[in-house]
């Protein structure tokens, strides 16, 4: 069920939040609908195909994707979530600001941000997953890294 992988990735995201005291998020459906049509557009392209953010996109969005040589292989919610905010490593809180390197974690943890939606897609060529995850208000904006 996808809404249960979405309110399982929200649970990942409240978890990590908690550690940096910053309220937990809401489960959005517009947000998780959106996820979940990128997930689709990008598990249908052709295999090399490089993926990207969704243009012209409003929301905060992180993108995930893993692959196994297991055909058994099924994605959890935690995996993308505790990739993302395994960015921390890089953080550097003297000099707060936007880095690419760190971005996925500053989203995850941003303080301002209350809703998320995630969706998730097997690829049909290979046992690979997409998880997107879409954010309301989004993260990352200039002057606001301190808090």
């Amino acid at each position: 069920d996808p809404s249960v992988y979405s309110d399982e990735c929200r649970q990942r995201h409240d978890y990590y939040r908690r550690k940096h005291g910053v309220p937990g998020l809401k489960n959005d459906e517009t947000l998780r609908l959106l996820a979940q049509d990128w997930a689709d557009h990008l598990a249908a392209q052709p295999k090399g195909t490089p993926f990207r953010h969704r243009p012209n996109n409003k929301y905060g969005e992180n993108i995930y994707f893993q692959w196994s040589s297991s055909p058994s292989f099924m994605l959890d919610a935690q995996a993308p979530v505790d990739y993302w905010y395994g960015e921390i490593k890089d953080y550097d809180y003297a000099n707060p600001g936007f880095w690419s390197k760190t971005a996925h974690f500053t989203q995850v943890v941003w303080k301002s941000t209350t809703n998320v939606g995630c969706g998730i897609r097997r690829e049909s060529f290979r046992n690979g997953y997409y998880v997107v995850c879409n954010y309301d208000p989004p993260g990352n904006y200039q002057g606001k890294y301190g808090q």
